[in-house]
């Protein structure tokens, strides 16, 4: 009876050398198409989404339980281009209001009554993309609703993006 010689390299069959051979090539390929894709970003500064005329605000008009506030008698308390910004208020809850919004156009019963667009701000922190489907970029005024005719007290909104 004859015996059949097979290949073996340091202990190991042919099957197995040629396994890894076709690993380490496929390993190699990789490492080469990694290190091909490499790219670098240049620094970057945004726009400014949310802009103001303004630090302090005036009152611009009121009805029965809402007060509108701008830049001014006449002006736009901001003005928004196309990004997002976050808005926080600091002491509205014990000012003494209901609720705070950013409208455009002038309301008529209530903050969100016969406004072009509102957006809620309180409690927040608030979140809001303007343009792109989100809200209108342009200008916009803050409305205050309340309840009670009593004194109201002083708040800030800080804009952020």
């Amino acid at each position: 009876m004859v015996q059949s010689r097979r290949f073996k390299w340091h202990g190991w069959t042919i099957k197995t050398v040629s396994i890894l051979v076709v690993m380490m090539v496929s390993g190699v390929g990789m490492v080469v198409a990694i290190s091909l894709l490499t790219h670098t970003f240049p620094a970057f500064t945004p726009g400014q989404v949310v802009s103001s005329t303004c630090t302090t605000l005036a009152a611009q008009d009121q009805g029965g339980a809402w007060i509108r506030f701008g830049c001014g008698t006449s002006s736009p308390a901001l003005t928004a281009s196309a990004g997002t910004a976050t808005a926080t208020p600091t002491g509205f809850a014990t000012a003494g209001y209901t609720d705070l919004y950013m409208v455009q156009g002038t309301p008529t019963t209530s903050c969100t009554a016969g406004v072009t667009a509102s957006q809620k701000l309180d409690p927040g922190p608030t979140t809001v993309t303007f343009g792109g489907g989100g809200e209108p970029t342009g200008n916009w005024s803050y409305c205050a609703d309340f309840v009670t005719f009593t004194p109201k007290s002083t708040f800030t909104v800080a804009w952020t993006q």
